[in-house]
This record gives C-alpha cells, sequence and structure tokens, in this order.
C-alpha cells in the first residue's frame, strides 16, 4: 500500500466511523457518516452538530467551534472536496481551510491527492538529510533528523499521535465524548485501549501507517524508520549510542520476544486466533494471562528500555513528542514485521482489502485528530519551592527521580504524563503531594492515590508494592483499573527498604491538608 502507480497496493475507501461513532476505526462502513446518513449541511455549527442522523458529533456543545464553511480554521472544501466515501476531502479536496495545493490554517498542510489512499510524494530534503540517527548527549538520546522532525511539528502528527493514544484510554464507553486533555471534545472509539481485540488490530494498522508514509517521504533514509530484524538480545543489536548503557532485558520479555521472532511456527501463530488478538499481546501486559505467556507487552517493555533520565524533550517516554525519537521507530518497525510475518503465516494476502481499509481508516482518523488538538498547548506547573524540607521531600521524591525505577520517563510534567500523575520534574514538592493525597486515580478504579494513614488502601503504594492486582480494583465511570506493578519492567522491583519509606509517609500523613513536614 501507499505506493504511488502501483494500483494493487492502494488503499480501498474506509471511514472513520461504525454504528454512526465518529472516531471507532477499523474496517468499517463508507462514509465518515453512520449507515445510511448523509453528511448535514455542514460538518458542525457553533454547538458542534451531529455528522449525520445518529451519529455523534465531534465536538461537543462548548468544544471548538466549526466554522459556517465546514472545517476549522475558517475554510471550505475546494473543489472536489466534498465528503466522499473516504471519510475526509476527497482527491482535490483541502483540509484545515485552504484551497487544493494551498497550505492550511489548522490541520497542517494540505496536499492536492489523497495521502490517505495514494501515499506521500518524497520531501525535498530527502536530497540534503543527514543519515541515522541525530545522536544526543548529556543525557545520551538518538532522535530522527531535524527535518523530519519539522515536518512532523507541521503536520501535528505529535500531538495527533498522542490524542490516538488518550482517547483510547479517556474514561467513559466508546461513543460518548472525551472530557480530557488534547483530546477533550473527540468521540470515544469503540474499541479502547487493551481491553479488545479491536483495538489490537487499530494499534498494529495506525503505526504501520505511519511508518510507510515516513519511507515515502524520505525514500533514501527509509532506514530511519526501519524496525530492528530481531528483537534485541544484546549491546550490538542497538544503535551505538546506547551499547555503552546496555542491560538485558527480562527473562519473561526474552521468553516473549521469542514467540514473536518466530511467530511463523505453527506452535506461536496457532495460540491467536487472529491479528487483533496478536496486536493486544504485543501492545498491552494484561493481555498476557489470557494467552497463558508471562510477563508485560513487549510495547512496553521496549518503551521503557531506552527513556533518558529527566524524560527530555524528543525522549522515547515522552509520550507528546515520542515519535521524533529514533528508537521509537527502531521498536515499532520491528514489532510491524513481526506482524507481517505472523500475516504471512496464516495466509493473509499482501493486497488485503480489509488491511488496506483499516490502515486508511488509520490514517484519517490522525488526519482529523489533527484538527481537533492543540499541539502549542502548555500545561502550566507550579515553580519549585524554595528551601524545601521534609519527609517526601528528602526521603520520598529521590526514589521518583532517580535513575534506579526510572519514574520520570512517564511521570514527568507536561500532557504526556503517564495516568495523569506528575511525581517529580520542573514542579514543587508541596504540588506533588498535593496531587497525590485524597486523590481519585485514573486507572485504579475506586481507589484514591494516596490514603493519608492507609498505605493498603493506597493505589499509588499497591502499585510500587506489587499488590495492586489482588485489591479488589472496581472499574469506575471515570476509572479504568491497571493492575500491574509499576515500574512495568519485570528486571525492576521496588526494594523493601525503598518501599518503606513510602509506606512510612503515607501511614504517618494526617486527614489534614497535606504539608511537607508530614
Amino acid at each position: 500500500m501507499y505506493l504511488r502507480n502501483a494500483p494493487a497496493m492502494r488503499l480501498a475507501a474506509a471511514s472513520l466511523t461504525a454504528a454512526g461513532v465518529a472516531l471507532s476505526c477499523g474496517p468499517a462502513s463508507t462514509g465518515l457518516n453512520a449507515t445510511g446518513g448523509a453528511p448535514s449541511s455542514s460538518l458542525g455549527s457553533t454547538g458542534g452538530s451531529d455528522l449525520a442522523s445518529g451519529g455523534a458529533a465531534l465536538i461537543p456543545s462548548g468544544g471548538n467551534s466549526v466554522s459556517a464553511g465546514g472545517l476549522p480554521g475558517g475554510g471550505s472544501l475546494a473543489a472536489g472536496g466534498e465528503l466522499a466515501n473516504g471519510g475526509l476531502a476527497s482527491i482535490g479536496g483541502s483540509i484545515g481551510g485552504a484551497s487544493s495545493g494551498g497550505s492550511s490554517s489548522g490541520g497542517g498542510e494540505t496536499h492536492s491527492a489523497d495521502h490517505c489512499k495514494y501515499g506521500y510524494d518524497a520531501e525535498p530534503t530527502d536530497l540534503t538529510m543527514a543519515a541515522g540517527p541525530d545522536v544526543q548527549s548529556n543525557p545520551v538520546d538518538t532522535w530522527i533528523q531535524a527535518e523530519a522532525i519539522q515536518w512532523m511539528v507541521e503536520h501535528e502528527w505529535q500531538a495527533a499521535h498522542f490524542a490516538w493514544h488518550r482517547v483510547r484510554r479517556c474514561p467513559g464507553a466508546g461513543g460518548t465524548i472525551c472530557n480530557d486533555g488534547p483530546q477533550k471534545g473527540v468521540t470515544i472509539p469503540t474499541n479502547q485501549e487493551c481491553k479488545t481485540d479491536g483495538d489490537g488490530y487499530e494499534f498494529l494498522a495506525m503505526h504501520r501507517h505511519m511508518i510507510l508514509s515516513l519511507k515515502q517521504l524520505w525514500p533514501n533514509h527509509s532506514e530511519m524508520f526501519e524496525g530492528f530484524d530481531t528483537f534485541p538480545q544484546a549491546a550490538t543489536d542497538v544503535p551505538e549510542a546506547w551499547r555503552a548503557s546496555w542491560s538485558s532485558f527480562s527473562t519473561a520479555d526474552l521468553s516473549n520476544a521469542k514467540i514473536a521472532d518466530e511467530i511463523d511456527k505453527p506452535e506461536n501463530y496457532s495460540r491467536f486466533a487472529d491479528e487483533g488478538q496478536f496486536g493486544r499481546w504485543i501492545q498491552c501486559g494484561m493481555a498476557a494471562a489470557q494467552f497463558n505467556l508471562s510477563g508485560s507487552g513487549l510495547h512496553g517493555s521496549l518503551h521503557f528500555k531506552w527513556t533518558p533520565n529527566g524524560n527530555p524533550q524528543h525522549s522515547l517516554g515522552n509520550q507528546e513528542s515520542n515519535i521524533d525519537n529514533y528508537m521509537f521507530w527502531k521498536m515499532h518497525g520491528w514489532i510491524d514485521k513481526v506482524w507481517e510475518k505472523y500475516r504471512r503465516a496464516i495466509g493473509k494476502p499482501v493486497d488485503d482489502p480489509e488491511l488496506n481499509a483499516a490502515v486508511e481508516a488509520q490514517c484519517r482518523e490522525m488526519d482529523t485528530l489533527a484538527l481537533y488538538v492543540d499541539p502549542n498547548a502548555e500545561t502550566e506547573q507550579p515553580p519549585p519551592a524554595v528551601n524545601e524540607s521534609g519527609y517526601f521531600h528528602e526521603q520520598v521524591r529521590p526514589l521518583f527521580e532517580g535513575a534506579t525505577y526510572n519514574c520520570q520517563g512517564c511521570h514527568f510534567p507536561g500532557e504526556g504524563t503517564n495516568g495523569a500523575l506528575t511525581l517529580g520534574g520542573e514542579i514543587s514538592s508541596s504540588a506533588i503531594v498535593e496531587d497525590l493525597v485524597n486523590r481519585a486515580s485514573v486507572d485504579g478504579g475506586q481507589f484514591k492515590l494516596v490514603v493519608p494513614g492507609n498505605a493498603s488502601q493506597s493505589w499509588l503504594y499497591r502499585k510500587m508494592a506489587g499488590t495492586a492486582v489482588s485489591a479488589g480494583c472496581t472499574e469506575t465511570t471515570t476509572a479504568t483499573c491497571n493492575t500491574g506493578r509499576m515500574p512495568p519492567t519485570l528486571d525492576v522491583t521496588v526494594s523493601a527498604a525503598d518501599l518503606e519509606k513510602v509506606r512510612v509517609w503515607i501511614d504517618d500523613l494526617n486527614a489534614a491538608p497535606p504539608t511537607l513536614a508530614n
């Protein structure tokens, strides 16, 4: 797919929606709207109108308004750009407020051809861009080249990729509106993260769309987006910049990686009912028990492996911009190769209409999300307080910020912080404590993050102790249940001494508003 002048590989038309729900992806009925629904007179009005009778609005009342022209940015669809079967503007149309060939005001650069069907032309920088990763120091990191990062910024890929994942984690059922973060106002997809095999299939299809698009944009630098041939087993399997800090993966990860690398063997591919189930296993650690397999999701283990201290911009652990990282494409490229090996093993054709439709749907969802997120939004954090002291500041906070447990990879300030949980960085200790004590968890069901005087009922403590799985977590309307241990890598667990520091801090807290002296 995505190869110009190769009709057999072009994508079939697919929509973003199924059963009338916007942004519910995967193979779906034709058209952006529900079956039998035609677009309303404009894509949205002041309050965000439905796309069709029975279809959920992309933006609810009070969300971003859509101008009379039909799309954000005040522009209208150009000649030939009516809402066609493919979902958004068809060939000749534009997105974001400009006519064919122009530049957009809200959704990134426009294209005179439908890139979700026919792909991209090579970028001029393909002829001048440096090869390989852009190696950083202090801390060590590997980024893709600046020209590729700039393209992603202009096309809002970082924000769209982040929102793609976040809307699938947004509390609520498929079809309801997400009211959290940059994806606020977007309809929650039917397939929510790690809860269905459909999510596993969409996860695979979305990243394939991105990989193939990038290789098309920079054909002379396809190596930059090429995955590992096999799961890395030794320092010599990773880029030179990372070899000095190499550490082995856990035994469970290596065992699962062997299954993935040898997925074409009958005893391995027969473990999974279909591609969606396979994708769910690769992505989600919580699915492991379902398939009688041990260990965390390989996707998560790979993400945590190369996150430098402090979680800087473009790092693999920074969810707002991790697609700018060279190792992001090494790991996702490997997942894509394993998936293709699985597809061949079960007899799936190369030119598979179902696959083509699914990948096109993910392209269109990414484009649509880019229209509705603000990639320049910043989360204000309180400045560090001067001369802070107390047990939390001196004994507990260093555990979160140290390199041993690498909490900074996921829980430092920014929209990218996992579970809306900030544990360090440019934020005061008093602000961290305030956001922990008596605050509801995002992935701990009925549990609060920290219950003063009761570590055993505090989700933060149970996750660190590895006892969340036995807590009896019950999902609520605002919180899911993710009972995995923190940190998620099996080769690192919180020591008894460090866990005792956290327990002492929580058990000594009073019910009164917390202070650092507690």
